[in-house]
């Protein structure tokens, strides 16, 4: 969807490194009814992992497994966002019509996925 493409542009060039702006804008839009809830959950999720690995510290550094994670309070807020989203679309990690905007559920939480408080978020 056109919306999908422009919503996730705007959140990326509007909230680069700003977390409590992107956090409120994802809830109006939530709030608003623009998209699908849990895409906007997700969205927050990528930003507290990008903060809890450092990615949005540090310039070109992918986090992948086995990287220390930098800040790992922060895994805590993306499992409860990702529960979230899965509160709003209970099937989302096997939906064959989400996999556009939810892309692989394990291979993008995969931050999360390693603790072991929060392996119940897997597919």
């Amino acid at each position: 969807a056109e919306w999908l493409s422009d919503a996730r542009q705007y959140a990326w060039n509007a909230f680069l490194n700003d977390l409590p702006p992107l956090l409120t804008a994802c809830d109006t839009c939530i709030a608003a009814g623009v998209g699908p809830a849990a895409f906007w959950h997700l969205r927050k999720a990528d930003r507290f992992i990008d903060t809890a690995t450092g990615e949005s510290e540090l310039e070109e550094f992918e986090w992948s497994p086995g990287h220390p994670i930098l800040h790992p309070e922060f895994l805590r807020l993306a499992a409860e966002v990702l529960e979230a989203a899965l509160a709003c679309e209970p099937g989302l990690r096997e939906q064959e019509d989400a996999r556009a905007w939810v892309g692989d559920w394990n291979t993008r939480f995969a931050a999360v996925l390693q603790e072991p408080a929060f392996r119940h978020l897997t597919q």
